[in-house]
């Protein structure tokens, strides 16, 4: 199946992301607890269309997070922290919200005040588009190595 680019809107907030040390995979996922919340994310999905962007992903944060048994406590803590947008990121356990100086301050202090073990990564989002690139490994251009080849 190929995916296509829906829309794009450019942002501009600051990003703080919560990476607990437990692990989850993919594998682990309870497949059927997430069907039983799809009718939900698709009503996250319609926010997201509708730019209601930060809306949409603590929607689905807080669907994921009870389908896969994540507490949601982190989005709660965020929600606290007057912040708009926050969610469980993929299938977990890592959360990430969208964050103003204010709401940085005061989520970084909330989240290292967790009683779980992890760490706070600080960003920004990236507007930038991501490029696809081939390595090659034998040493040649005709699927040789060493060097990164534009893939676009």
């Amino acid at each position: 199946m190929k995916k296509e680019l829906i829309m794009r809107e450019e942002k501009d907030s600051g990003v703080l992301i919560f990476v607990p040390e437990e692990k989850a995979f993919t594998a682990d996922t309870d497949v059927q607890r997430s069907r039983l919340v799809a009718p939900w994310v698709d009503i996250a999905y319609e926010l997201a269309l509708a730019s209601k962007f930060e809306d949409a992903m603590t929607l689905n944060g807080f669907l994921y997070c009870a389908a896969l048994n994540f507490s949601p406590e982190p989005m709660l803590k965020a929600l606290e922290c007057n912040v708009r947008g926050v969610s469980l990121s993929g299938t977990g356990p890592s959360f990430v919200a969208l964050v103003d100086r204010t709401a940085e301050a005061e989520l970084y202090r909330a989240w290292s005040e967790l009683d779980i073990e992890g760490r706070i990564i600080k960003t920004r989002i990236n507007n930038e588009p991501a490029y696809k690139y081939d390595y090659n490994v034998n040493g040649n251009e005709d699927g040789g190595g060493g060097y990164l080849r534009d893939g676009t």
